[in-house]
């Protein structure tokens, strides 16, 4: 899992941008799809590495690894609703940066439907590459 710093970056800023739309924190929760709104997004982290980037003390490391977002819309009406909110998504975070520079953004896939949809909510997920440096 990826750093505690860098998932409260991420979600952070995704909230921020986005207060219209709801996040859900889908992992390891029971969520009651009934109540749920016709659109919202979740988030999940995939650690790529954590490597030395210099030598000495104190040394530069480099976590790497994937900040995937889930957009989430009630199926039926298409795919319209889904891949706006991902483009959106998207547009916010080509080039994020934090506010201390040391996490970035370096890359994004489009928007890929999700196998998980089910006939009643049509998943995408768009998966930003990032980059946090730091000291040690």
């Amino acid at each position: 899992m990826s750093s505690a710093v860098v998932r409260t970056a991420f979600r952070t800023e995704l909230a921020a941008a986005f207060p219209a739309v709801p996040i859900y924190d889908t992992l390891s929760l029971r969520i009651d799809n009934p109540s749920l709104p016709a659109l919202w997004m979740s988030t999940d982290f995939i650690p790529t590495n954590d490597v030395p980037i210099s030598i000495g003390t104190p040394s530069c490391r480099r976590e790497s690894g994937l900040f995937r977002t889930y957009i989430v819309a009630k199926a039926g009406a298409g795919d319209a609703a889904a891949i706006a909110q991902a483009d959106a998504v998207i547009s916010h975070f080509r080039r994020w940066a934090d506010s201390t520079g040391q996490i970035r953004v370096a890359g994004n896939t489009p928007p890929t439907p999700q196998d998980q949809s089910d006939g009643r909510w049509l998943i995408v997920a768009v998966d930003f590459n990032f980059n946090k440096s730091y000291y040690v």
